[in-house]
């Protein structure tokens, strides 16, 4: 009904009861309660980072379903496909959850990347009339790289990497392009 105001996984409780009018001394009312829950699609793109050249993992999260998707596809950032293979692209349509009533499509990137690559997860949906539903993730890219340094054990000693590629990292609670690591306490062989 359009009066129903619900949001995604809410329940409400509708009754129904029925009474004879005609034989008003007939069996006593049949009363029957059904729950509805309310489901609404979405589709929720799952950025990754990783450290450039380095394989990486990302996906869509698709709620609102009672069945699985009818077909789940991926694209570059030009909108061609792309396809699974054991040398760049391992594709994933995921498993439909009843209980959480979504799914979750995955796009492994073997290969690895070396700048932040944008993707699409393509889903279709006949359940909710959806074809070809394009939803963007992004394949964010980092680079880490270590100072030498010649240390002595006698003393304490302070160690520095730096990790570039970074645009909306929080390090230690501040936006950082350098972080430096306190080995004070780890052993040294």
């Amino acid at each position: 009904s359009s009066g129903i105001n619900a949001e995604y996984g809410s329940t409400t409780t509708f009754t129904c009861v029925v009474h004879s009018g005609q034989y008003p001394s007939s069996s006593p009312d049949v009363t029957k309660t059904m729950i509805m829950t309310t489901l609404t699609f979405g589709v929720t793109g799952v950025n990754a980072e990783t450290e450039s050249d380095t394989s990486a993992v990302v996906s869509c999260v698709i709620n609102g379903l009672t069945q699985a998707l009818d077909a789940v596809s991926w694209t570059d950032d030009s909108g061609s496909p792309l396809t699974s293979d054991t040398t760049n692209y391992v594709i994933s349509a995921g498993s439909f959850s009843d209980s959480s009533h979504s799914q979750t499509t995955t796009l492994t990137v073997t290969a690895g990347v070396s700048t932040d690559t944008p993707y699409s997860c393509v889903v279709k949906s006949d359940e909710w009339i959806v074809t070809g539903h394009g939803t963007p993730v992004v394949l964010n890219v980092f680079a880490v790289t270590l100072d030498d340094e010649t240390v002595v054990t006698a003393s304490e000693q302070l160690l520095t990497c730096r990790i570039t590629g970074i645009s909306q990292a929080v390090l230690q609670g501040q936006l950082a392009e350098q972080v430096t690591v306190d080995m004070t306490s780890a052993h040294v062989f």
